[in-house]
């Protein structure tokens, strides 16, 4: 995997043109506002391990330990926007209203519990703790793992993020975003999660 992209990047799109943006994601700005899900941990899990939501800004990501020791972070979201940082307004329409490359995002950490866990991240992120059963965390981590080796050829490292991306055959678009993908994750340990339309963000609950 290679630690520059610059080769990956398409043409360069035309400058920021805010009035444009704006005019495109004004159909959705009521919708957009508090519309996030409320994540219900599974109650009494055999073998509890603990993962975190992280929230950083309005990304949203899941930090899982490995059983070798330390954590490792996996974030999803649209590849030229997020992986090659094609992020300017004038980029936002396209990347949300029809379906586009996804990317899967990972980030280990070597460190010891949540107190060196806590800081590898600034402290305006939140690393939010949620309890599933041991198998059903060791089961996502080796599907993600899976997921992510298979695009490895084709990633690159980060020094923005301190992060690895790959493509991801995941389509990213408004109603599938980093938020969703995360929603889905914490499906899969055994949260209830509650539905809405257009998601853009996860509150963690207490289990039952």
């Amino acid at each position: 995997m290679g630690r520059a992209h610059s080769a990956m990047r398409r043409s360069p799109r035309a400058g920021p043109d805010m009035a444009r943006a704006a005019s495109c994601f004004a159909p959705f700005l009521a919708l957009l506002a508090g519309c996030a899900s409320a994540v219900v941990p599974p109650a009494d899990p055999a073998e509890p391990l603990c993962v975190y939501v992280i929230q950083n800004a309005k990304h949203f990501g899941l930090i899982l330990p490995r059983d070798a020791g330390g954590f490792v972070e996996y974030g999803y979201g649209d590849w030229e926007w997020y992986a090659l940082e094609e992020d300017s307004w004038s980029d936002a329409c396209g990347t949300v209203v029809w379906p586009t490359l996804g990317t899967l995002a990972r980030r280990e950490s070597h460190v010891a519990g949540f107190a060196g866990l806590r800081l590898r991240y600034p402290a305006g992120a939140a690393l939010l703790p949620v309890e599933a059963e041991a198998g059903r965390v060791r089961g996502l981590l080796r599907g993600l793992d899976e997921r992510f080796a298979r695009g490895f050829s084709q990633g690159f490292y980060s020094a923005r993020y301190d992060m690895y991306f790959v493509p991801d055959a995941e389509r990213f678009w408004f109603p599938h975003m980093c938020a969703d993908e995360t929603a889905e994750w914490l499906e899969e340990l055994g949260c209830t999660v509650s539905w809405t339309p257009i998601r853009m963000g996860l509150r963690v609950q207490d289990a039952p």
